[in-house]
């Protein structure tokens, strides 16, 4: 009995001794609802470069002081278009291409060559790319099974021992008598 009437004034103690809840400011909560992911839009993503999708293929000096540029689309290979910097490049459905700009700034290492191009109302760079430039291996010839004959060998395999010699004179072959020896 004795426990219990000090466990009982034990715990009136500690709620006498306790003190009373204070206000919260609310100012220091705000920040909670208002960067909280459950009521805040999600910032809208910048719209993607469709020029990001080309590569550059090629440059060439034109005769009238242009280039003619050559590009390839990295996800499809077999997509190819040439622009010329005097005009541009479009086809039925599908946004124009326009050379803007050109720099080469060393005329012997054409992987520092950059053009500026726009696709509609997109602008950007385009350079060249190693793995798009990498000739893609092709499968090796079928391998011969190895003969441990020297060539003579394989050349006396190739005419029949008793063959009378050819020679190119000869137009008209006669045909071989076949002897058949009599029966005893």
């Amino acid at each position: 009995m004795f426990s219990r009437l000090f466990i009982l004034s034990l715990t009136l103690l500690s709620f006498a001794s306790a003190q009373a809840p204070k206000k919260v400011n609310m100012m220091e909560l705000k920040s909670l609802w208002d960067r909280s992911p459950f009521t805040t839009k999600p910032v809208a993503a910048q719209e993607r470069n469709a020029l990001e999708d080309w590569a550059l293929a090629g440059v060439t000096a034109s005769p009238d002081g242009g280039y003619t540029i050559s590009i390839i689309n990295k996800k499809d290979r077999n997509d190819r278009k040439r622009i010329h910097s005097s005009g541009t490049y479009a086809e039925s459905g599908t946004a124009s291409f326009k050379v803007i700009q050109v720099t080469q700034p060393d005329p012997f290492d054409y992987k520092q060559t950059r053009v500026k191009l726009s696709m509609g109302s997109k602008v950007g760079w385009v350079e060249y790319e190693d793995k798009l430039l990498q000739i893609k291996p092709t499968a090796a010839p079928a391998a011969r099974p190895a003969t441990n004959r020297s060539p003579a060998a394989l050349k006396s395999l190739a005419t029949p021992k008793n063959a009378p010699p050819t020679s190119s004179k000869t137009a008209i072959q006669r045909p071989r008598v076949r002897r058949v020896p009599p029966k005893q």
